[in-house]
């Protein structure tokens, strides 16, 4: 579902850029929310840049970014460079991310590499490596401070920005170690991969989406829950109304934390009793 989702808003964002960008700035390289979206992330409601508008950068030093027509120019005289999406040139994804550093705070930041970093072969365009790199060899650039911030949290290979978002309040606010994304754990019926794993605890994080309330789904969960737990694991659900308030994500967090105190102490004394 994720996947579909990601490739309508590149399909539909690149035919707009088609259609609505003027000779004149062909070629300028398309960055910010535009080229946001042709990766397949969505802006967040909070960002105050036009969602409408085509994004376009010149290396330009001390430019005021411009609006003209359907476009708006910005000024980027650090490091940048493009790449080619199918006949577009669009910010490379570290610079992108660097840019949009500037008008997003560190959660959303995390989910936007969540986009560009994702376990999908199809989606992915750099790593969470890479990105950092970049960070600290450019100086001195609005946001930079925010970036290093979120790189704290960013993970690799996730399946989707909400996977990110859960793992970003976990860490930022719960003061929790980063957990395992993807974790592989096989059984006798075949391999499965845990969205989130506090792998010593055998804690597993599964966000749920609309799709896994509808259809085969569910009985789908039902037979994975079964036999995540006939190999020991606690599983914890999680859905959009957990991430849809400050209480609600205060709540998960305890909840989490309260789990991985349990299952700690569980861990402990089996590991005594192997011991004697």
């Amino acid at each position: 579902m994720y996947r579909q989702e990601v490739q309508r808003r590149r399909n539909q964002t690149y035919n707009d850029v088609q259609a609505r960008l003027p000779k004149s700035a062909s070629r300028a390289v398309i960055s910010h929310v535009t080229a946001m979206k042709l990766y397949g992330a969505d802006a967040p409601e909070s960002l105050k840049l036009s969602n409408e508008k085509i994004h376009v950068t010149v290396p330009l030093e001390k430019q005021k970014f411009s609006h003209m027509g359907d476009v708006v120019y910005h000024s980027w005289s650090h490091e940048m460079w493009a790449v080619d999406y199918e006949g577009l040139n669009v910010m490379a994804p570290e610079p992108l991310v660097a840019q949009m550093a500037r008008f997003m705070h560190v959660g959303e930041l995390v989910e936007l590499a969540s986009v560009l970093c994702c376990r999908d072969k199809k989606f992915r365009v750099t790593s969470v490596e890479q990105i950092r790199q970049y960070a600290l060899r450019t100086h001195k650039f609005h946001g930079r401070r925010t970036l290093l911030e979120a790189l704290k949290c960013m993970p690799d290979n996730t399946d989707s920005p909400q996977e990110a978002a859960v793992m970003f309040w976990l860490v930022s606010e719960g003061n929790l170690p980063k957990p395992e994304v993807n974790h592989k754990v096989t059984d006798t019926q075949g391999t499965m991969y845990i969205d989130l794993a506090y792998v010593k605890e055998r804690l597993a994080i599964e966000y749920q989406g609309e799709h896994h309330f509808r259809g085969k789904y569910p009985r789908l969960d039902v037979e994975r829950y079964k036999r995540l737990q006939a190999l020991g694991w606690e599983v914890v659900y999680v859905t959009a109304d957990d991430l849809r308030s400050s209480k609600a994500i205060s709540q998960l967090i305890a909840r989490i934390q309260i789990l991985l105190q349990q299952r700690s102490s569980i861990a402990y004394l089996l590991g005594q009793e192997v011991a004697c």
